[in-house]
């Protein structure tokens, strides 16, 4: 799937094909080649890093789902081919799948610090990454998002008045809500080696935040 999303971009379909649900409730493409919000978190995952950083922490002082957080956290080093020390963040918002039943159940909106920095311990000896490039924070960090108003195809046709067989430009205008909006946020240095963010992040959303090229000492984060 990964290999799909990230050399095999959607296609539209023309109509007169039926878009409307329940006929579209699986899959990761509607009948007309729209993208969900699924198909985009594949798409963020087929570019993340070959190296997983494992001892990633989340601290939340209040969890919200039977005494534990919503919030999940994956971080990656390197690009999708191996190379470069460029550190993507994958936050998530769900509620856990320990102790999850039947009943219908929305977590609520929480804001996320992260705080980037090598682990206790680490050491330059043990850096694999040439000592070359940025040696401070960037001020600014690109963020995309999957949410309910970020990529929103299903709510763009329900503004639509949820035709049964959009016209081609309906179908651009939905394509065109499919995609992942690009921002940037702010991150703070706390030293040299140390710096965080914070995101906020809605029910049921995904951030994936990528720092192209931090300190050399931050690559030694969490390894």
């Amino acid at each position: 799937v990964a290999w799909t999303a990230k050399r095999r971009p959607p296609r539209l379909v023309p109509p007169p094909r039926s878009s409307k649900p329940p006929d579209c409730r699986y899959g990761l493409l509607t009948v007309h080649g729209i993208a969900k919000p699924a198909y985009r978190a594949f798409q963020l995952l087929a570019g993340a890093g070959t190296t997983r950083l494992e001892a990633v922490r989340v601290v939340d002082p209040a969890p919200g789902y039977m005494n534990a957080s919503t919030i999940s956290a994956l971080v990656t080093r390197g690009s999708a081919f191996g190379d470069g020390r460029e550190l993507q963040l994958f936050l998530t918002n769900f509620g856990p799948e320990r102790g999850a039943t039947t009943a219908p159940w929305t977590p609520v909106a929480r804001n996320v610090s992260v705080t980037l920095g090598p682990r206790a311990g680490a050491r330059h000896a043990h850096d694999p990454w040439p000592r070359s490039g940025r040696d401070t924070w960037p001020e600014l960090v690109l963020e995309q998002r999957i949410d309910d108003q970020a990529t929103a195809p299903l709510a763009a046709w329900k503004s639509m008045g949820e035709p049964d067989y959009p016209t081609t430009e309906q179908l651009a205008r939905l394509a065109a809500a499919s995609e992942m909006p690009s921002r940037w946020v702010a991150l703070t240095a706390l030293s040299s080696c140390r710096a965080v963010l914070t995101v906020e992040l809605p029910p049921q959303g995904v951030a994936h935040i990528r720092i192209p090229s931090p300190p050399l000492c931050a690559c030694l984060l969490y390894t």
